[in-house]
């Protein structure tokens, strides 16, 4: 019996284990996802053209 809840205990700490390193990896693309959007706010204000057009010769 006692094996049995030894076995339990490590079965429920994987798990917990699991389910932390899940929600560690879906923050991180969350926060990717809200950077990529930063990104393309600011490049809706700076077109694409007036950032990469070549410099003027007068």
């Amino acid at each position: 019996m006692r094996l049995a809840t030894a076995n339990r205990g490590a079965s429920v700490r994987r798990k917990v284990l699991w389910v932390q390193a899940f929600f560690l990896v879906k923050f991180i693309y969350s926060i990717n996802i809200f950077f990529i959007a930063i990104g393309y706010l600011a490049a809706e204000k700076n077109s694409v053209t007036t950032v990469f057009s070549p410099p003027r010769c007068n």
